[in-house]
């Protein structure tokens, strides 16, 4: 094998693979080792650790002794063995190499004279072309946006990851074939979180585990028209609502007179008042809507910062076609804190603002649609300690917010005559005086 050792370092490491099958072919059938080439996939800059013994055989049950007979041809890429075991190796890509490389290798028996040659092939991918498990968008962030190319690419497969446990590290994965042209991502291979080959429910699960996690710098962006874009925001029924109370607001994309076009996907964040809302009741659903139903043609996925107001959201179609509609589209639910009094200054009442931000609307073709993202608020109020007294005598006024009229009933145990204060929207301090006799 000695003259065979001198060939690999006189010829380039590009010419391993003939050298190898004109080397194995002059060996005798009682070779002893067999071995099987190693193909490693990985991203430049990164490391790799690789067995080569792991597939390699020895018929004899001999120890088997390894020797590199051509490292790498690039100078970008290092190997070392240092304090590792027999036939392990750390490869080293440094930033800057893309493409293929080989590096050779010896393996032997115990008599040193029985040896047979293998191959260690480096593919070295981009870190664009990398995948981050659950950055589907290629944002450089993992988030309720990546729901959307998910979404667009739904149902589609490919070939898995060579790394599929979902960690957040980047990936090598070879590309999927696009039969169609999307603009959501690159590749639909961003789209399968899980590395399993086939893009569906199963790879949001990748991005609740990495949420927030992020490689490079993240800028968000959104798709924002003008007033002659269709809206999306929320609508109250009443123009106030009472502390404690449990909400449930429609969320409405499009009007009449300015319907929603082929929307497919949408995503935003929803800016609350924690302050004054019970920050971990606030949520959105999309049970009924123009858009789809959840479970049949529609995913969603949500994320609630609790301390600073902000729940993120995103919804999309999974069957590549879009809809056109207007209206009520989800659900915005929430519970008003039961004691605004103490959070507020010299007030019974505080006017409550619900804004979307961030709005992202794409087509089934991950083309971006242009929304208008609007405002709705309301007045909060705290009934006052003699009212609670009312109310502890079993005393009631309803219907409770009103727009016209309403009924007073009081309690048994309230005699003389009473003055009820109405207090109305928009000024809290708006009051009107009325005098109601007492049960007889």
């Amino acid at each position: 094998m000695q003259f065979i050792s001198e060939l690999f370092k006189r010829f380039k490491p590009l010419y391993a693979a003939a050298i190898v099958l004109f080397a194995n072919s002059m060996l005798t059938a009682q070779t002893i080792p067999i071995t099987v080439n190693d193909t490693i996939r990985l991203c430049e800059g990164t490391a790799f650790t690789i067995d080569v013994l792991l597939n390699d055989t020895n018929d004899a049950g001999e120890v088997l002794e390894v020797d590199i007979l051509a490292g790498p041809s690039s100078p970008l890429i290092d190997y070392d063995d240092e304090l590792l075991p027999e036939g392990t190796y750390d490869i080293f890509v440094d930033a800057g190499f893309i493409g293929e490389d080989v590096m050779v290798y010896e393996v032997c028996g115990e008599d040193d004279e029985l040896c047979a040659i293998g191959l260690i092939v480096i593919i070295v991918a981009g870190a664009d072309n990398c995948v981050w498990p659950g950055d589907a968008n290629v944002d450089s962030i993992c988030n309720y946006l990546d729901l959307l190319p998910i979404g667009v690419y739904f149902g589609n497969n490919g070939p898995t990851r060579y790394d599929i446990d979902g960690t957040w590290e980047e990936s090598y994965c070879d590309e999927w074939e696009d039969l169609v042209e999307y603009y959501i991502a690159p590749n639909a291979k961003f789209a399968d979180c899980n590395g399993d080959g086939y893009i569906d429910a199963s790879d949001t699960l990748v991005i609740v585990n990495n949420y927030g996690q992020t490689h490079g710098d993240y800028i968000p962006e959104a798709f924002i028209g003008g007033p002659d874009d269709p809206i999306l925001g929320v609508d109250f029924f009443s123009d106030t609502i009472e502390a404690g109370s449990e909400i449930i607001i429609p969320l409405l994309l499009g009007t009449d007179d300015t319907p929603a076009s082929n929307i497919y996907g949408l995503a935003f964040e929803f800016d609350y008042d924690e302050t004054l809302i019970d920050a971990s009741s606030v949520k959105v659903t999309f049970n009924s809507g123009w858009l789809g139903t959840p479970g049949t043609d529609l995913i969603s996925i949500q994320s609630n910062d609790t301390i600073n107001g902000i729940i993120s959201v995103s919804v999309t179609r999974i069957n590549q076609i879009s809809r056109s509609g207007s209206g009520h589209v989800g659900e915005v639910s929430f519970v008003m804190e039961d004691n605004i009094a103490g959070k507020l200054t010299n007030q019974i009442s505080s006017p409550v603002n619900f804004c979307i931000s961030f709005p992202q609307t794409i087509n089934n073709f991950g083309v971006p649609v242009n929304i208008n993202p609007i405002c709705d608020s309301i007045i909060v109020f705290q009934i006052t300690d003699g009212i609670e007294n009312y109310l502890q005598n079993n005393s009631y006024v309803y219907p409770n917010p009103a727009d016209e009229m309403v009924n007073v009933l009081l309690g048994e145990k309230i005699t003389g005559t009473c003055i009820c204060l109405l207090y109305t929207s928009p000024s809290p301090r708006a009051r009107t005086r009325s005098r109601i006799p007492s049960p007889a």
